[in-house]
């Protein structure tokens, strides 16, 4: 159950922000415990144990009294422990939440155009550590939106909508695109400014890998840019 909690929480505080997604995550965690109390029941109508067996007495040739256990086809195949065990390994390992920043200088593809577009496909990087931070990428990644050169600020967040594929305005195989789609402006700008000035923020890559125009987010820091833009 406490991997289920942590996992509810993790799931519902990326869309949801502050106070709303720490409700959010505990009606998740509720329905969550809703859903395995009525497998539980269930299992215990039909008799099951939590392994999926019953015992069953058969003859065997010339020994009539033996007697076997014998696996059962269940309707709940999974317990409430093993059911949480494959839920937090597949959200939390399988398939987790990574973060990016993207840089755009607005002049040529801002924010605002991503809204309007409603989806894009990232071109134009010709880094090879930003190229690798692409293919690295996952559907439902998290980006954070820089506008570069003009500005020097956060301005929204973004979402990877479809994975890395050779980028269509280039022969070269050795470039690729992702899709990205917009899911909210921030309520205010984060400067360039703020994040140096913020002591927490002094190892992101923002800071110490300026150049870099796809760059790596830690949770921690995504969390700590939504601070400063107002949206906790």
């Amino acid at each position: 159950f406490i991997v289920i909690f942590n996992t509810c929480l993790n799931l519902t505080t990326l869309p949801f922000r502050g106070y709303r997604g720490k409700i959010v995550g505990l009606l998740l965690f509720a329905l969550c415990c809703i859903a395995l109390g009525i497998e539980w029941k269930a299992r215990s109508a039909v008799g099951l144990r939590v392994g999926g067996l019953v015992a069953k007495a058969r003859p065997v040739g010339k020994r009539p009294h033996s007697y076997y256990l014998k696996p059962k086809p269940s309707t709940y195949p999974l317990s409430p422990f093993q059911s949480s065990i494959y839920f937090y390994i597949y959200f939390q390992i399988i398939y987790p939440m990574n973060y990016w920043l993207i840089k755009s200088e607005p002049f040529k593809y801002s924010f605002d155009q991503l809204l309007k577009d409603k989806k894009t496909f990232w071109e134009g990087v010709r880094n090879y550590q930003a190229r690798n931070n692409l293919r690295a990428m996952k559907k439902g990644d998290l980006l954070l939106f820089y506008h570069s050169n003009e500005g020097k600020e956060v301005v929204g967040i973004a979402k990877v909508v479809g994975e890395a594929y050779q980028d269509p305005t280039t022969d070269d195989t050795n470039w690729c695109v992702v899709d990205v789609a917009p899911v909210k402006k921030l309520l205010h700008p984060v400067t360039l400014a703020m994040v140096k000035a913020d002591k927490r923020l002094a190892q992101m890559a923002l800071v110490t890998s300026m150049r870099l125009s796809v760059q790596p987010v830690k949770r921690e820091e995504f969390d700590l840019i939504l601070e400063l833009a107002g949206e906790q």
